[in-house]
């Protein structure tokens, strides 16, 4: 379908949400199968496409622009596989190897608090597009771990870097920034989702 002829089919839709072309999202998840297409979720069985893909779903059901659920489904690819910043930015722009960049933990050799206490503070500055793609990505991470511990228990939480109370400290901290930053309601509502998720996963009634 030609981009005119989509965009007239869709036109009631064209004040309450994005034109989401189906071509450059085929091409951007083409591109971060073959770049995660040795890689698992961390504990599990499951390819990390997954995850990648989930991110980009969420950020789609939010009403994201284009550039957020490419650089979305690209979060990961330049923190955990070989991929380049370069070959982020031929492929798919300044812009999305801004985001992608922006999301990344590029020094991994630091501690665990270190790094996540620079994602925070991160998160209180950055772009809200960026923030956006931070929430998607930590709103899919509490979700699979939900599931994980409806099977596993509490053994879930061994194959972490860092211990439950920790990880529930991370997740506290982002979410309230999310809440206190977000203005769009589809942002706003987002952040509730994974607000709900964190206390369903901390046992917090």
């Amino acid at each position: 379908m030609e981009k005119d002829e989509f965009r007239g089919k869709f036109e009631p839709f064209r004040f309450s949400r994005p034109i989401i072309y189906y071509e450059p999202l085929t091409e951007v998840i083409i591109f971060a199968a073959d770049a995660h297409h040795e890689y698992l979720r961390k504990g599990t069985d499951i390819p990390s496409i997954f995850h990648a893909i989930n991110v980009g779903r969420i950020l789609c059901e939010s009403h994201c622009e284009l550039a957020v659920v490419t650089a979305g489904i690209l979060h990961d690819v330049l923190e955990d596989t070989i991929t380049t910043p370069e070959e982020v930015g031929n492929a798919f722009g300044k812009k999305v190897l801004k985001y992608v960049m922006a999301v990344t933990e590029f020094n991994k050799e630091q501690p665990w608090e270190t790094r996540k206490n620079a994602y925070i503070e991160t998160a209180k500055t950055a772009n809200l597009r960026i923030v956006q793609i931070m929430c998607a990505d930590k709103l899919d991470n509490i979700s699979e771990i939900a599931r994980e511990i409806e099977t596993d228990g509490d053994e879930v939480w061994e194959k972490f870097n860092a211990p439950k109370d920790k990880q529930e400290w991370y997740y506290k901290s982002l979410v309230k920034i999310f809440l206190e930053r977000f203005i769009r309601k589809e942002d706003i509502r987002m952040a509730q989702k994974l607000n709900l998720k964190i206390k369903e996963v901390f046992n917090e009634r």
